[in-house]
């Protein structure tokens, strides 16, 4: 380590001074460079190791590297809260009954009362008809960041699903003026202008 700070010092401080780097000088302070990126992932790994341990098992030692490595741990800590909420939002939540019975009077209250509905949705609302998703448990993008293969979807298969139906009905009783979507969705024959669509749905 002591080597590495001295050489890149000792490179920076020729470069400052106007003076051109010989062959094996460049060789050394690009060496002395890797070798500082390789101490830093290694302490990185290390502040990992140790932040996956309760506090109370933490031994001096590593109570001390983590305190000499603000940085690592903020970043690490901060790292840590996205992952948390992103798998929140992967999460589906159940209401019970009775919370439940209040949103859907809610939720016609509003509808209701619009003057103009506009309905602003996305690809979930499709997986039960198994046309897949983006960013869920089983995504496009959530397979292709883990590594895996995509399956081809045929799409003629698929049948609307309730929110489907519900969208339908909304339309066909005038409650709902626009669909906005960034997929296609499978909506009833005769239901308007909204039978597999993808954008904007006036």
């Amino acid at each position: 380590s002591k080597w590495v700070e001295g050489a890149a010092g000792w490179a920076a401080a020729a470069m400052a001074a106007g003076r051109s780097l010989s062959r094996a000088e460049r060789k050394a302070a690009a060496r002395a460079e890797f070798l500082r990126q390789e101490e830093q992932r290694e302490r990185r790994r290390q502040v990992a190791r140790i932040l996956c341990k309760a506090a109370a098992e933490r031994s001096p030692d590593e109570a001390s590297l983590l305190a000499g490595s603000p940085e690592i741990v903020r970043d690490l800590e901060r790292l840590r809260k996205k992952r948390e909420g992103l798998r929140r939002r992967l999460e589906e939540v159940c209401d019970e009954p009775e919370e439940l019975k209040k949103k859907v009077s809610k939720l016609s209250l509003a509808v209701r009362s619009a003057k103009h509905l506009i309905i602003y949705t996305g690809a979930g609302i499709s997986t039960a008809a198994s046309i897949p998703d983006y960013r869920g448990p089983n995504g496009v993008w959530t397979m292709l960041q883990k590594g895996r293969s995509i399956r081809a979807t045929d799409l003629s298969e698929a049948e609307p699903t309730l929110t489907h139906m519900s969208i339908a009905c909304l339309h066909k009783h005038g409650l709902v003026r626009s669909l906005l979507c960034q997929f296609c969705i499978p909506v009833p024959e005769g239901e308007g202008s909204c039978k597999s669509i993808a954008g904007y749905c006036p």
